[in-house]
């Protein structure tokens, strides 16, 4: 066999294997997806809550996979919206625009950040609004965060003027924490000590969870929680609810089947 002949073989021997790779990789992540979704439709078929009750979005971090229900349906996320705003301001930090003993307003930044997402704090959360001009300036500086770009979250009445967010923005945000830890090791340190023993936390004590909880009762209940699940296949979820009965103990009861999931071996490598 000539040099050429040989070169072309090692590159099409390169290309089966990696090909097959690829194949393998897509089985996983599908059948990832496939285990979610039994679990989810099951529970939800169970206790008979209704599509208008619930939204969700989990993503495998291991296998890419992900699964939703009601996907891009605007879910009233109360004070989720911290979490993205606390990102915002650990940016300029470690873009070295700012250190965490910056004062905004009387207090120091490393404060406001802490009592906004470990105590989830209104008024430490409208300081660190209003250090970014105000609560719609900072909802614009959030959204490249969710996806959006600034058109279109100004566009978006229902976010640039409130707490309304979808199970794909929320997920998409979260994929930035998981992505960029070096960015967001106060922000992640804040969620992995919030409200131990709730939501998230309530059923699952296997393995660290870093979460954010969102809750309102006002013309309903609107109660959901978003966070990262450090199991042995760590996993994104954010679980929505609205005028559901026991919604902290159905996101808790999700947390804990989709984590009983998480147990399965991990996806063949590429």
């Amino acid at each position: 066999m000539g040099i050429l002949e040989t070169g072309a073989a090692l590159i099409l021997g390169a290309v089966m294997a990696f090909s097959s790779g690829q194949e393998a990789c897509l089985e996983a992540s599908a059948e990832a997806a496939g285990s979610a979704q039994a679990i989810v439709e099951s529970y939800v078929e169970e206790n008979a809550i209704a599509p208008e009750q619930l939204a969700l979005g989990w993503r495998d971090l291991t296998t890419g996979a992900e699964y939703y229900v009601n996907e891009n349906e605007d879910f009233y996320g109360a004070s989720l919206y911290k979490l993205a705003l606390n990102m915002v301001w650990a940016n300029r930090v470690a873009a070295g625009e700012i250190d965490w003993d910056y004062r905004v307003g009387q207090m120091r930044l490393g404060e406001l950040s802490r009592g906004s997402l470990e105590d989830s704090d209104n008024n430490y959360s409208y300081v660190l609004c209003q250090g970014l001009g105000s609560y719609r300036k900072a909802k614009l500086a959030c959204a490249p965060l969710y996806g959006m770009t600034r058109e279109e979250a100004y566009a978006n009445k229902k976010y640039y003027k409130d707490h309304w967010i979808t199970p794909r923005q929320m997920i998409t945000c979260m994929q930035k924490l998981w992505d960029d830890p070096e960015a967001y090791p106060r922000v992640i340190d804040c969620l992995l000590r919030a409200q131990p023993g709730r939501y998230f936390r309530l059923e699952e004590d296997r393995w660290p969870i870093a979460q954010k909880y969102g809750w309102l009762h006002i013309g309903g209940m609107d109660i959901s929680t978003a966070g990262i699940v450090y199991a042995p296949r760590p996993f994104l979820l954010v679980v929505m609810t609205h005028n559901l009965p026991d919604a902290e103990g159905h996101i808790a009861a999700l947390c804990r089947l989709l984590g009983d999931n998480a147990l399965a071996p991990d996806a063949p490598e590429s």
